[in-house]
This record gives structure tokens, C-alpha cells and sequence, in this order.
């Protein structure tokens, strides 16, 4: 499909939603139905018009989460998610993930750190980087800002 005809369908889409949402609002009606409904349609609108931004910069309109993509990968490309994960989550990492609670930690095979918060892996960076280990306490209750 060209760009412009990408262009076009998220332009009608915005167009014909905003004109249901229009409809929505001079209805008249109110009540916690009326309202998520409003929501609902504000939210079609904005994740369309990203779309469209998208489709203007040249990109495509869809996008793929993580979640998708690493079911692809499992699914389609046969890679072994569980092997990984244990992998990562190692005896040596969650004895230093218990001493510490949060931080980087050199992975298994020593080529990669991962970074650990409130005992959970969020991310894996080269081995390059200079590792921060931080002995903390988890708050209990709280956020760590005190809220």
C-alpha cells in the first residue's frame, strides 16, 4: 500500500471517529457508560494520529510490542525463552540479586551485566559498561520517594 493511501485511511478514521465522538458529546447523556465510551473513542483517536505520524516519517503504522516480538521469536524462529530465562536468572545471580536487591551483575558466562531492580531483571547491557552495585533495603510500604 502507497504512504498517501495510508495517509488517507488514518485520516478517515480520525475523521469518522472524532464525528462519533462529537455525536457523543452533543447527545446529551451522561453516566459512567457515556463516559468510557468518550475515553474509548479520545484513546482511538490519539493511537490513530501516532499512526499517522508514523506513516509521515516514513515508518510503518503498526507497532510491535515486546511481548509480540518475543512470542515471534519463541513461536516462529524457535528460540528456547525458558533456556534464556534460566540462564539469567542463575543460582550465582539471584545469591547477588538477595545480597543487594537492586544493581548490575555480570551474567553467567561474564560477557554481559544485568541490570536487576527490586529483584527483577529489567534490561541486559554490554560488558563494556562500568557495573553499579548498590547495597539497599526495600522500602516497605512506600515508594522510594517516600509517597
Amino acid at each position: 500500500m502507497k504512504k498517501t493511501e495510508k495517509r488517507d485511511r488514518l485520516l478517515s478514521i480520525v475523521a469518522r471517529k472524532r464525528s462519533q465522538l462529537q455525536d457523543l458529546m452533543l447527545s446529551g447523556a451522561d453516566g459512567l457508560r457515556h463516559n468510557h465510551r468518550m475515553a474509548r473513542l479520545r484513546g482511538v483517536i490519539t493511537k490513530t494520529q501516532q499512526a499517522l505520524s508514523r506513516v509521515n516519517a516514513g515508518e510503518s503504522a503498526l507497532r510491535a510490542s515486546d511481548h509480540a516480538i518475543l512470542r515471534y521469536l519463541e513461536r516462529v524462529k524457535g528460540v528456547d525463552v525458558e533456556a534464556a530465562k534460566a540462564e539469567m536468572l542463575a543460582d550465582k545471580m539471584e545469591e547477588q540479586a538477595l545480597e543487594f536487591h537492586s544493581g548490575e551483575f555480570p551474567s553467567a558466562d561474564g560477557s554481559h551485566y544485568l541490570n536487576v531492580k527490586d529483584f527483577v531483571v529489567v534490561t541486559c547491557y554490554d560488558k563494556l559498561r562500568t557495573p553499579k552495585m548498590r547495597k539497599s533495603k526495600p522500602t516497605e510500604g512506600k515508594n522510594r520517594k517516600g509517597r
